[in-house]
C-alpha cells in the first residue's frame, strides 16, 4: 500500500478504532511507479475487475465503511470496483476518501451510489497526495465531524 494511503488510513483508524482492511489483488502491481501507472491504465481501459487476495469473512458485522483510495487515471482503482462487486453494502454508511495529486473526486460518488443503491454513500474528503503528510489536522477534523453524527 503506498505511503500516502497508509498515512490516511492510519489517521482514520486511530480516530475511529475501526479495522483496516487492505484491498489487495492476487496479481501484485509493479514496484516501479511508471509500470504501476501503466498497469492501472490498462485495467481501466479494459474495465477490468482484478481478483482480490484479501476478503472479509462477515461484512454483516460492519455498519460503516470508509473507502480510502488513490485516484488512478481520474477514478478509483479497478480493485475497488472488484471489492464493491464482491460485497453487498446495503444498509451501511460508506464514507469516501480520495488521495489525489490533482483530480479529487471525479464521479466516483455517483458510481458507488449506482453500485450500492441500498447504502448511504457520503462524499468524504479529498486529500492532496503531495501534501498528505501535512494533512493530518484536515483528516482529523473530517473524522471528528463524521463521528459527531454517530
Amino acid at each position: 500500500m503506498p505511503k500516502v494511503l497508509r498515512r490516511s488510513n492510519h489517521v482514520i483508524h486511530e480516530k475511529t478504532g475501526g479495522k483496516v482492511f487492505p484491498i489487495l489483488t492476487e496479481q501484485k502491481y509493479p514496484a516501479s511507479y511508471s509500470a504501476a501507472v501503466s498497469a492501472g491504465l490498462a485495467e481501466k481501459a479494459k474495465n477490468a475487475r482484478p481478483a482480490l487476495s484479501t476478503h472479509i469473512d462477515d461484512m454483516a458485522e460492519y455498519n460503516t465503511v470508509f473507502i480510502v483510495y488513490p485516484a488512478w487515471w481520474y477514478k478509483m482503482p479497478m480493485a475497488v470496483y472488484t471489492f464493491l462487486d464482491e460485497y453487498d453494502l446495503s444498509g451501511k454508511v460508506i464514507y469516501m476518501c480520495v488521495v489525489s495529486s490533482s483530480s479529487g473526486f471525479t464521479g466516483e460518488i455517483s458510481q458507488v451510489m449506482k453500485m450500492e443503491p441500498e447504502a448511504q454513500v457520503v462524499r468524504g474528503i479529498s486529500v492532496n497526495g503531495e501534501k498528505v503528510f501535512e494533512s493530518r489536522a484536515k483528516i482529523e477534523e473530517w473524522i471528528d465531524g463524521v463521528m459527531s453524527n454517530w
